[in-house]
């Protein structure tokens, strides 16, 4: 008996659902005493990786009641999704730390955004659909809705919230994940050939956490 990973490759192709796949490299920023990140690096925000530009490739999502039968034994979160890869696909090569978005699911957001703290997104939002904030007297005042520029910056071309208030921003975006360096499971492959590859992502929300 022979496995085929052409027709495991072309059975997920069917199946499977798009993705953008971004992999990761340590960033140099790291301390020479303690191996930690640099809080203050512009490069990679305090996270001790760099990703490079994002690649579209492919990927079959097992269903959530397999997930759970390796929960026990895999110390998995909820949240956590498992990719089955098939060879021909660019994600394939996915290792510890790289990030992966799931392009053809979209799912709610509602953030408090403080000024000078987080009011740079660490997600590229599909839309934001509201933009609220308090008043002076107390009122919601519903806002304008502002773009979003490279790295997450917010731009109002109208009126934005006043100068230092907190505002909630609501709207819609793709899940986002990264490979958790302890989880990447290979199969192990069949007199060589390259089987497709079962793997573990965690919530990028996580990162560092």
């Amino acid at each position: 008996m022979k496995l085929s990973p052409r027709s495991f490759d072309g059975l997920l192709g069917g199946l499977g659902q798009r993705l953008t796949w971004r992999a990761s490299t340590a960033c140099p920023c790291a301390s020479p005493h303690s191996g930690a990140a640099s809080p203050s690096c512009t490069h990679c925000d305090g996270k001790g990786r760099l990703w490079g530009d994002p690649q579209e490739s492919l990927a079959g999502i097992v269903s959530r009641e397999i997930v759970k039968l390796y929960a026990p034994m895999m110390m998995l979160d909820a949240g956590d999704v498992m990719l089955v890869i098939p060879a021909d696909q660019s994600v394939y090569a996915l290792g510890g730390f790289d990030r992966v978005v799931l392009t053809d699911r979209t799912e709610p957001f509602s953030l408090l955004v403080i000024p000078g703290l987080n009011d740079v997104l660490r997600f590229a939002p599909v839309c934001i659909d509201e933009v609220t904030w308090i008043g002076t007297a107390g009122e919601l005042v519903h806002g304008p809705i502002p773009l979003v520029y490279n790295r997450g910056a917010l731009h109002w071309a109208g009126a934005s919230p006043p100068a230092g208030v907190t505002f909630a921003l609501t709207g819609r975006r793709h899940p986002e994940y990264f490979c958790y360096l302890a989880l990447p499971l290979d199969r192990p492959h069949h007199q060589g050939e390259t089987l497709p590859r079962r793997v573990v992502l965690r919530r990028f929300d996580l990162f560092g956490s």
